[in-house]
């Protein structure tokens, strides 16, 4: 019988995907500090996976068709290598709060594949306005005084991971998946993560790591990921993915970036000038205008049923 979601799991859902993923920006920085990105983040995702996938099974989950083993591996390879890993490649380069600005342009995304894709409605004039704005932000974001030499590659690829990662969702919602939400989750976990794997073995990588100089901040750092990150924050984030309306699901954007930055600032000490201020606020603004536009045109709300 196919789950029925309410108030009571939705709810839940929302907060660990707003909160936990806003810290997850921190533990990618911390990873990255000392270990490869894509080996780690390819790792985690396998792991994590697994077990989830291994619980479900044994706890009498239905067993997943071929179908749905294909369209997780393309909804996988968009979100974990194409979302998840182009952030960890980043944030090698720029600051976790940065990254985590750029990447909450997701509901532009959202907004423009859901309405490309037929699951949304056409954007109007105050959502192209808000995008305009939202652009003008991301500019000040990367201005050159702003961060090292590998500024801009680490932002072109914190602006294209949302992108990926908002297909990679979409596709989700829209394709053949089992009835249950999590199991799907560990099955697209499983597959992109070993497409990032094999990315990373591919690259070289994982053989020019130095993994003997890996910190123990890392590998706690990978350890919170692979709980918090994965098993909670993915697993979740598929749940309102296939029980909410694209523009619902992505909401999470506007709160990551104050939750990363804050993080950043406090543990890491990143820099936080009048210009990246002013240049967040404008992102997050037209963020927030994207949302609110496209929640108040959209008729599907959150509803469902309170119990």
């Amino acid at each position: 019988m196919p789950h029925i979601a309410t108030k009571k799991t939705l709810i839940p859902a929302f907060l660990a995907v707003y909160f936990i993923w806003g810290s997850t920006y921190l533990g990618i920085k911390m990873v990255v500090a000392t270990l490869p990105p894509l080996t780690l983040a390819g790792f985690r995702f396998i792991f994590a996976g697994f077990i989830l996938y291994a619980f479900l099974r044994l706890r009498g989950a239905a067993k997943p068709q071929p179908i749905h083993w294909r369209n997780a591996l393309l909804g996988g390879t968009l979100l974990i290598l194409g979302g998840n890993g182009l952030i960890s490649i980043a944030a090698q380069w720029i600051d976790s709060g940065l990254i985590a600005v750029l990447t909450s342009i997701n509901p532009f995304y959202m907004t423009l594949i859901g309405w490309w894709s037929g699951q949304g409605k056409r954007p109007g004039w105050i959502s192209l306005l808000a995008l305009g704005i939202g652009v003008f932000g991301i500019s000040l974001l990367v201005s050159p005084e702003a961060n090292g030499e590998h500024l801009i590659a680490g932002c072109l690829l914190s602006v294209l991971a949302p992108g990926l990662w908002a297909a990679g969702a979409l596709v989700g919602k829209a394709c053949a998946q089992p009835d249950s939400s999590l199991t799907f989750a560990s099955m697209q976990m499983i597959c992109g993560g070993i497409v990032t794997l094999a990315v990373a073995l591919i690259s070289g990588e994982a053989f020019h790591a130095n993994w003997a100089a890996a910190s123990a901040q890392s590998w706690w750092a990978f350890a919170y990921l692979l709980v918090f990150g994965s098993w909670i924050g993915f697993s979740c984030f598929i749940y309102i993915t296939k029980h909410t309306s694209p523009i619902l699901s992505s909401s999470y954007s506007y709160v990551n970036p104050i939750v990363a930055v804050l993080l950043g600032k406090w543990f890491l000490d990143e820099p936080l000038n009048p210009t990246r201020l002013l240049g967040m606020m404008l992102t997050l603004s037209a963020v927030g205008t994207v949302l609110w536009r496209n929640a108040k045109r959209s008729s599907a709300q959150l509803s469902v049923p309170a119990e």
